[in-house]
């Protein structure tokens, strides 16, 4: 039996029933108590999603998020969507600091970021008095900076790879005290995120149980029964499939149940 989980590959295998006669089957030990799945990956995006190639809409699931120093105006959805990172008057003091932060929820207590493709764009300054900067961290580890007016193409995306175990990530704008006090001023939100894509890794392994005539022990023949119930403790189930030897028995799509 192979169980598929949502974004997954094929996690897990057992082929537990023999041909015999070529009509007769037997039904062994296997579907019963078939091992429990691997986890695997899966992503989910805000604002526009990345497929390797180029970036499509999406929403801005505004749960996931929380800001200190400003807020998000969002456009998300709709094709040039953007997540606007907004400072009051379009402006911070120096060694001031505004971050966007992304938490994965609790109910995806078993899944953390293994990476992220981000499409973003630091606003290039009006006349300031200090430079400034946009970050994007997990936890205490820097995972990219760019300066004022800097950024990625609208058909590009930076890949950046995240720490074991990352559970959330947060976006910075910071104005630098290089000039000493003053002020890092924009004519618009000072940071612009396009498209942003985790991919995600479930270390919960998925489940399944099964049923029906075709695992009762005994000598099959004719019609036979097969049920199968499977379940996924953050991502989701996508397609399950069962086999007998070489030849598939059945499969359930249930791909549209695993968007964002």
């Amino acid at each position: 039996m192979r169980l598929r989980e949502a974004g997954g590959r094929a996690l897990a295998r057992r082929r537990g029933l023999a041909v015999l006669g070529g009509v007769a089957l037997a039904a062994l030990w296997g579907l019963a108590a078939a091992p429990a799945a691997h986890g695997g990956t899966f992503r989910i995006s805000q604002c526009a999603a990345w497929d390797g190639a180029a970036w499509t809409p999406r929403a801005m699931l505004a749960p996931l998020w929380r800001t200190t120093g400003g807020w998000i105006d969002s456009s998300c959805g709709a094709s040039a969507g953007r997540m606007a990172f907004v400072t009051p008057n379009y402006r911070l003091p120096y060694e001031g600091l505004a971050r966007m932060f992304l938490t994965l929820p609790e109910a995806t207590a078993h899944t953390s970021i293994d990476g992220l493709w981000l499409d973003w764009t630091a606003t290039p300054q009006s006349p300031s008095s200090d430079p400034a900067y946009a970050t994007v961290w997990a936890g205490e580890t820097l995972l990219r900076q760019i300066d004022s007016g800097d950024g990625t193409r609208p058909d590009a995306a930076d890949r950046l790879r995240t720490p074991a175990g990352t559970r959330g990530i947060y976006l910075q704008l910071w104005c630098s005290p290089r000039d000493g006090p003053g002020w890092c001023n924009w004519s618009s939100p000072g940071l612009v995120v396009r498209g942003l894509s985790l991919d995600l890794e479930e270390s919960e392994d998925p489940a399944v149980r099964a049923g029906g005539s075709l695992l009762d022990g005994t000598l099959q023949r004719g019609a036979a029964t097969l049920s199968l119930q499977a379940s996924d403790a953050d991502s989701g189930v996508r397609s399950i499939e069962a086999w007998l030897g070489a030849s598939e028995l059945g499969r359930v799509d249930l791909g549209a149940s695993c968007a964002d």
